[in-house]
């Protein structure tokens, strides 16, 4: 993907300031719709119907036809299309309903395509500037920055959205890009990390139910760990992911059963692990690295088993070579996954 990556060290760029300039611009404007939520909006609620349609068939794609990528990515782009010219033949009875509800919906459309590009953020940064009040306009903005890997400006957009209220996804997304490893610096790490974890925390308090900010909060303490080793944080991103499992549409989500896996191989419950990443492996066929770890965790346990049953047979410092071996294949196996809805 041709993406232009955006790290906190291009902040001298004139790209990135004039960048910033414009978002800050956005949330300055005056309120000019809000008023105009209350009005009847036929053509609107028409183009909203036909756009949810279409990120639900993204998403029903990328979960349950792994093996066939290209094909569903071809008719993907032929829907989004067909939307395109539903949304530019509706565009007049649209504005005159809502500008800013019209250009969020148009952008959310545009966000679909693969990879994303500029007119998406083009469009949506119309919405928030129209309605600054508008959540779910920033959210979508900030996930195609993201995309983009202009990481400093997605965490703007999110942050500038608490200004109007909160929502969970919002809150999740935050938690997630305070651990994005271009955003972090020495200085800055601990307290991103933990930032990661409120928010995260502020996202399951609004819904307690949501298995998805469970799991984000799960992954929050597992951050955490790696740097501090701490077998408190440890015990709180085993019990989140719990948590998550009780929502029984978390409890698809492979990326949920792979993190819960490196979360108890680190806690040493080997057992349940195998099971998370089996069911991970199950979850998502085409995902190696998945499959990879419940491999490498198998062969770690046969070999230490092998290793005790022969301990009586080995000289102490061949013993200990092999120890040390066997422990550094375990923690190199560390990798798990960050996502966005």
């Amino acid at each position: 993907m041709s993406d232009i990556r955006q790290t906190d060290d291009d902040k001298s760029g004139t790209n990135y300031d004039q960048n910033l300039e414009k978002l800050n611009g956005l949330n300055l404007q005056e309120e000019n719709e809000v008023s105009e939520q209350d009005k009847c909006t036929p053509t609107l609620d028409y183009l909203q119907s036909i756009v949810e349609e279409l990120y639900t068939f993204n998403k029903n794609s990328l979960e349950n036809n792994t093996e066939k990528v290209s094909y569903n990515k071809e008719i993907l782009n032929e829907k989004v299309k067909q939307v395109l010219t539903l949304m530019k033949k509706n565009e007049e009875a649209a504005i005159a309903e809502n500008k800013a509800q019209y250009f969020f919906l148009l952008g959310k459309t545009w966000s679909v395509t693969q990879p994303v590009n500029e007119e998406c953020v083009n469009i949506l940064s119309k919405a928030v500037k129209l309605n600054p009040t508008h959540l779910d306009a920033w959210n979508s903005l900030g996930e195609c920055l993201v995309h983009l890997k202009r990481f400093s400006e997605a965490k703007y957009c999110f942050l500038a959205s608490l200004k109007h209220g909160k929502c969970k996804v919002i809150l999740r997304n935050l938690s997630i890009i305070m651990r994005e490893a271009q955003l972090l610096t020495s200085e800055n790490v601990k307290e991103n990390l933990n930032a990661g974890i409120e928010y995260a925390k502020e996202a399951v308090e609004l819904d307690t139910n949501d298995g998805e900010s469970w799991a984000i909060l799960g992954n929050a303490y597992l951050s955490l760990f790696f740097r501090r080793q701490e077998d408190k944080l440890l015990r709180q991103s085993i019990n989140s992911f719990e948590k998550a499992l009780k929502d029984p549409v978390a409890a698809k989500n492979a990326d949920l059963h792979f993190n819960r896996g490196v979360a108890l191989k680190y806690g040493e419950i080997y057992t349940d692990a195998l099971l998370s990443f089996e069911q991970a492996s199950i979850l998502d066929p085409m995902w190696t690295t998945a499959k990879e770890t419940l491999e490498d965790l198998v062969k770690y346990l046969t070999s230490t088993q092998t290793l005790y049953q022969r301990k009586g047979q080995v000289k102490s410092k061949r013993l200990q070579q092999m120890t040390e071996v066997l422990l550094y294949n375990l923690f190199s196996m560390h990798y798990y996954s960050y996502y966005f809805t």
